[in-house]
């Protein structure tokens, strides 16, 4: 349903799956693990580094 709560009847259908393999569900599965990891890297990274600067540079 595209427009809920206006239209129940409109709908989109996708060539694109996260449960059917005959759609690309396998595939796709790939590309989400890759963009969570670098969104959780974008997330951390620069706390992580401020971290590690502040070890080094107070040792």
């Amino acid at each position: 349903v595209l427009f809920f709560p206006f239209d129940w009847h409109t709908r989109f259908y996708s060539p694109v799956s996260y449960w059917d393999k005959a759609h690309y569900a396998s595939q796709f599965v790939y590309f989400e693990i890759g963009l969570n990891l670098v969104l959780i890297g974008y997330l951390f990274l620069p706390t992580l580094m401020r971290q590690i600067r502040k070890r080094f540079l107070d040792s």
